[in-house]
């Protein structure tokens, strides 16, 4: 059973990270694809312009031809885009269980606070709770009972016994009626032990399920030590990820605010 759930809650958090990152990716892409309509009329307009000063002789026809050839590909780009954010809607809505046809309305925007991540902390808190380590836990318990109850059948077995038998005379036989009628009871208790010999022996089937036990559990306890390693790495690599993108936005931040400077 508590198998069972954490699988549930496995299949819950990736349907939901599922869509949160689909959300996200889709306000990005709406985001880029502004910016990039933005980026074509302003290359229309340059163009434009380019195109007026090749006819009064300030720039080469090298110039004009170089612009046009800059707008023309924004065009397969800009589509590029808008497709590649219909295909997103699409698998959007699906994982939420919504029609194609259905209109949907993204309300959010993507705001980032960006903090510098401690790897150490995250493994040594958080890292037992993950859903895959649980799920090796609960499968360690499970082959732990297997050989408790594979080892169980090696015990010694015990039945006690009792028995009580009263017996009264028929009075109807006596000349007397009632008179030389007695009352008599008998009764035993008896104590069985067995002790299952055979399960003792080497390569007997209980003997062989017991090894097969532990060596499941052997094996399993491997599988959880490379599974606490794997899960280690995979949370420094993402916190390693993390900070180099923190840095780049910090760095683009301070690229911006000079660039704004400098048209201002």
């Amino acid at each position: 059973y508590q198998s069972a759930m954490l699988d549930m809650e496995s299949a819950e958090l990736g349907t939901e990270q599922t869509i949160k990152a689909n959300f996200y990716n889709l306000l990005l892409l709406k985001e880029q694809i502004e910016v990039l309509q933005k980026n074509i009329e302003t290359t229309e307009a340059r163009l434009k312009s380019t195109e007026e000063m090749y006819n009064y002789g300030y720039v080469t026809e090298l110039d004009v031809l170089n612009t046009r050839a800059g707008l023309s590909s924004l065009g397969p780009t800009l589509l590029q885009m808008k497709n590649a954010y219909e295909q997103l809607k699409m698998s959007f809505m699906m994982n939420l269980g919504l029609s194609f046809d259905q209109e949907v309305i993204l309300d959010g925007a993507v705001e980032v606070s960006p903090e510098p991540l401690d790897s150490s902390y995250l493994v040594n808190t958080y890292m037992a709770d993950r859903i895959d380590i649980q799920q090796i836990t609960v499968s360690e318990g499970i082959l732990k009972n297997v050989e408790s109850a594979a080892a169980n059948g090696r015990l010694p077995t015990m039945v006690l016994g009792w028995s009580y038998s009263p017996y009264q005379a028929d009075p109807f036989e006596t000349e007397n009626w009632g008179e030389d009628g007695y009352f008599g009871d008998n009764g035993s208790f008896s104590v069985t032990l067995s002790v299952p010999v055979e399960d003792w022996l080497p390569h007997s089937g209980t003997w062989n399920d017991i090894q097969d036990a532990k060596n499941n559990i052997d094996n399993m306890v491997h599988q959880k030590e490379l599974a606490f390693l794997a899960a280690e790495m995979e949370i420094r690599s993402l916190v390693m990820t993390l900070n180099t993108s923190i840095e780049s936005m910090n760095v683009l931040k301070e690229s911006a605010e000079i660039n704004k400077k400098s048209y201002e």
